[in-house]
């Protein structure tokens, strides 16, 4: 028959009460709620006995045989198709929860309606008060099986019995009130101990790149918790379910969207609430002409440290950080212990700091760095050699540039020599001009020369290597190297001496 009118089964001695309701109709009528002599009696689906093929019902989620008071249930009614035909079945159900599993007493706790295909319904008991049911609002078309839901809520006190009494009708779907299979399943829970819980913390914000995190519960030995989440984007990395104090690991996905977004994790009825920041592109540029990572020989090593400083009182802030050999190629080194294959992200909180160190280990590459990032991040790399710890800033590339240059070879043991560092952090290859002037700005004899830079490619070097064979005397000089570009490129000084090891900035020329 078409499947339309279920009146719960509340058996009364050699009866128990099912009726199905036309198709049209909206649930069990309240009428049937207190009838108990209806299921069998002319018209009511008299093919088969109650409970024929108990197989077609079954329900998850109710506590027994023990609740806890006060605390939600989220249960699922599911009802499998009538086996004896192939096409146009139906399914619908309805259930109540009670001190007894009469239809002559009141409800016990609270049914909270979490399917839109249900509805709530009161049937009037006389003095014991109201039983407040839940019942399909249309039956479902049922091609192998259907699902209903709804949330009870245990009653607060430990007094009273709670039954679960749930009817479902497989119909076949002719119209007719025979060749339908009724089903009632009863599920009896006792009163527990009365429990209470306590989360911390109650909420928490993500970057855009997500992470994991902790919420510690604290309840009484033998309280029982489960843990759900609101979103898809908020997944457990450990058990989300326990009984007494415990915690409770969780993930937050990428978020790759232009918005913020919020999702909630709710655990015995308390609501812990993630807020994660939305995807915002990197604009923030900074870039390092010096990178350099291996072994020097001799039990000597360099190593290089990036330190990110982000200054936001607000705002978090992630990025990428690329690395390059001299080459333009990809650069592979062990940051902070891991693999980055020529890049790693970051995310650094607000007013929070983030140090990624290569471990000096391997042969010695060199390179530059582009890094990226969400906000403006106060960023320096730091250099640790046999000679000296030294750092210099993230710098914002320039088109035209100058760098001091010292150079005293006079005395081998106090000898000091500047060099330069410059990068291309563009994907087109450029020539870069470079002046070497004296003390007084003019452009030395010679002085003149260019270096090629592939994409993302860099250079390191002195400027007596610069001009070699150009005839220039260096064993006492100080001046300037002028670096004059196409495009916006990168620069870096190195000063050295024995057992000294710095860097300086340049300075743009305008």
């Amino acid at each position: 028959m078409r499947l339309d009118r279920l009146l719960l089964i509340f058996g009364a001695i050699a009866f128990v009460m099912i009726c199905i309701l036309l198709a049209e109709s909206t649930g069990t009528p309240t009428q049937g709620i207190l009838n108990s002599n209806m299921c069998f009696q002319s018209g009511c689906h008299t093919t088969f006995p109650l409970n024929q093929n108990p197989n077609l019902l079954s329900v998850t989620g109710f506590p027994s045989p023990t609740y806890t008071p006060g605390q939600n249930y989220d249960i699922t009614v599911t009802v499998s198709k009538n086996p004896n035909v192939s096409s146009g079945a139906l399914a619908g159900f309805a259930a109540f929860v009670n001190k007894d599993g009469t239809p002559f007493t009141a409800s016990v706790g609270t049914i909270v309606i979490t399917d839109s295909g249900t509805h709530l319904m009161s049937a009037n008991t006389g003095p014991a008060g109201n039983i407040v049911y839940v019942t399909h609002s249309l039956p479902k078309p049922d091609p192998s099986t259907v699902n209903f839901t709804f949330r009870w809520t245990a009653p607060s006190t430990t007094t009273s019995n709670a039954v679960l009494v749930v009817g479902s009708n497989s119909a076949n779907g002719d119209g007719q009130p025979t060749g339908d299979f009724i089903t009632k399943k009863t599920f009896t829970a006792t009163p527990g101990q009365s429990c209470s819980f306590s989360m911390s913390p109650t909420s928490q914000t993500f970057p855009a790149a997500g992470g994991t995190a902790s919420i510690t519960m604290t309840t009484a030995s033998g309280c029982a918790w489960t843990a759900t989440s609101s979103t898809s984007f908020i997944t457990f990395t450990s058990a989300s379910s326990g009984t007494g104090s415990g915690t409770v690991n969780f993930s937050v996905a990428t978020n790759t969207g232009s918005s913020s977004r919020t999702g909630t994790i709710t655990i015995a009825g308390q609501t812990f609430t993630v807020t994660q920041a939305a995807a915002l592109p990197e604009t923030e540029k900074q870039n390092f002409a010096q990178f350099a990572n291996g072994d020097l020989g001799g039990g000597n090593q360099f190593a290089s440290t990036l330190i990110l400083l982000n200054p936001s009182t607000t705002q978090d802030s992630s990025g990428t950080a690329k690395l390059f050999d001299s080459n333009g190629n990809s650069l592979s080194v062990n940051i902070n212990g891991t693999l980055a294959n020529g890049q790693f992200t970051f995310d650094i909180p607000s007013q929070g700091i983030g140090f990624f160190s290569t471990d000096g280990a391997g042969t010695l590459q060199v390179g530059s760095v582009q890094l990226s990032s969400t906000l403006p991040l106060g960023a320096t790399i730091l250099f640790v050699s046999p000679v000296g710890t030294t750092g210099v800033p993230g710098v914002q590339s320039l088109a035209h540039f100058m760098l001091p240059i010292e150079y005293d070879l006079s005395d081998l043991t106090k000898a000091v020599k500047t060099g330069v560092a410059v990068s291309n952090s563009t994907s087109t290859p450029v020539t870069v001009t470079v002046n070497l002037r004296d003390a007084g700005g003019k452009i030395v004899t010679n002085g003149t020369t260019t270096i090629q830079l592939t994409s993302n490619g860099q250079l390191a070097k002195f400027p007596d290597e610069i001009y070699q064979g150009k005839g220039i005397d260096f064993t006492r000089f100080k001046g300037t190297l002028e670096i004059v570009s196409p495009t916006a490129v990168n620069g870096m000084a190195i000063r050295t001496s024995p057992g000294q090891f710095t860097t300086e900035p340049v300075t743009e020329v305008k």
